[in-house]
């Protein structure tokens, strides 16, 4: 998280929410996008302390600060259990990704 917040980098968590959905139920899907959002606006030292062992947890101090500056807007979609039409060929494309990763390309 420290690499990704330094580094500006959106991440999409939408794919994981369905799964999660899928599962748990739509309500459960939006705790943990909340959450994610909360985590993606506690400071990134804070993070590169928790990976130095400087410190063992994030301070609830923390949690509430990055909660009090994010701007949380809940997502439009209104059922995160639902079948995802194209998860297939996002499927097939992760699965793509992930034997690029593993082949020796110059």
């Amino acid at each position: 998280m420290c690499f990704f917040i330094i580094a500006n980098f959106q991440i999409e968590p939408c794919i994981a929410l369905y799964e999660r959905a899928s599962k748990n139920g739509h309500e459960k899907s939006l705790d943990d996008f909340k959450y994610f959002m909360i985590a993606n606006h506690i400071h990134p030292m804070v993070y590169a302390e928790l990976a130095l062992g400087t410190i063992n947890k994030i301070s609830l101090q923390q949690i509430e600060y990055a909660s009090s500056i994010m701007n949380f807007v809940v997502p439009e979609e209104t059922n995160f259990s639902k079948q995802l039409n194209a998860w297939k060929l996002t499927y097939v494309h992760l699965l793509k990704a992930r034997i690029l990763l593993q082949d020796d390309l110059s």
